[in-house]
């Protein structure tokens, strides 16, 4: 029991979904793909290099925030390429 012969109210549970996030990334690359008109190389290029700075940055701890943005970027770019390809 709390003060004056309260009971605490519990904590509400705290439910994670980490993907959503990249599902999210995905969906908008493939909506941009679709209705967005833009050369493959314009959708490509940037989904590559996003990529590739996710990998340079991933072991160093300080960066994790530019991991990330650089993983949806790399989502949403590459899920627009592959939308323009089918």
């Amino acid at each position: 029991m709390g003060q004056n012969g309260i009971q605490p109210t519990p904590r509400p549970l705290l439910r994670r979904a980490p993907l959503v996030v990249a599902a999210v990334a995905m969906a908008l690359g493939v909506v941009a793909g679709r209705y967005v008109p833009l050369p493959i190389a314009l959708w490509a290029v940037p989904g590559a290099a996003a990529l590739a700075a996710a990998i340079c940055t991933w072991r160093r701890e300080h960066l994790h925030l530019l991991t990330t943005a650089a993983i949806l970027a790399a989502i949403f770019g590459l899920s627009a390429t592959w939308t323009e390809l089918c």
